[in-house]
């Protein structure tokens, strides 16, 4: 808008904001999924395609599974490269501690989920990660899109170049493996957690209007 020369004191900026995911649900999941109360989960949620590029994060996951005895990966969603991700996770050796499922939503699998991992190669804004963000999730994003705008690099997770290097995505995750940063990463999402509300992005478009009429 600022390019098209729309002047800087008509344009507001209200970030999206989504439903906070229940809290509720983490014994539930991981039980109906197989997953160890005590496992490292890190979280994967969108469509099996180019651009959200899960064979990044399968490449990345083995190299974390060879360093972090109870780490588990759940994947939820289904697309075109359905057929390919299957192979490649019973190619990996560590098809056990892999969950590709479709019974739970994002929202309702948010809560048994300890990292959020997004390798996309290209977004807007995510609503996966806003979700992730309104539960108080750690997070490990490839640097596109609003990605920036939400995890702050060192605070509430880590930030990666967005590339196809399955080391720099494996490192970023296994450094959130350190049960003292993982603790202070997830406390730094819950304290802001309330930025990325339903509730917040109400109040702020409601309060441009109230300013505009008054």
């Amino acid at each position: 808008a600022r390019a098209l020369g729309v002047p800087r004191d008509k344009l507001s900026i209200v970030v999206n904001g989504v439903e906070t995911p229940p809290s509720d649900s983490r014994a539930t999941v991981r039980a109906a999924l197989a997953i160890p109360a005590d496992a490292l989960l890190y979280g994967f949620v969108g469509r099996l395609c180019h651009q959200k590029a899960p064979e990044r994060l399968l490449a990345a996951f083995q190299r974390v599974a060879e360093r972090v005895p109870n780490a588990h990966l759940v994947m939820i969603g289904t697309g075109e490269m359905q057929d390919a991700v299957n192979r490649q996770i019973s190619a990996s050796g560590h098809a056990d501690r892999i969950h590709l499922t479709t019974r739970f939503s994002g929202p309702q699998a948010m809560a048994a989920i300890d990292v959020l991992v997004m390798p996309s190669r290209y977004e807007a804004m995510s609503y996966v990660m806003l979700e992730a963000a309104a539960a108080g999730k750690p997070m490990v994003l490839t640097d596109v899109g609003g990605a920036s705008m939400v995890l702050k690099d060192g605070i509430n997770g880590v930030l990666v170049e967005n590339d196809d290097d399955p080391k720099r995505l494996a490192d970023a995750m296994i450094r959130l493996s350190d049960p003292d940063r993982l603790a202070r990463h997830t406390a730094a999402a819950r304290a802001r957690s309330g930025d990325y509300s339903l509730e917040r992005m109400i109040g702020e478009t409601e309060a441009i209007y109230r300013g505009l009429v008054a």
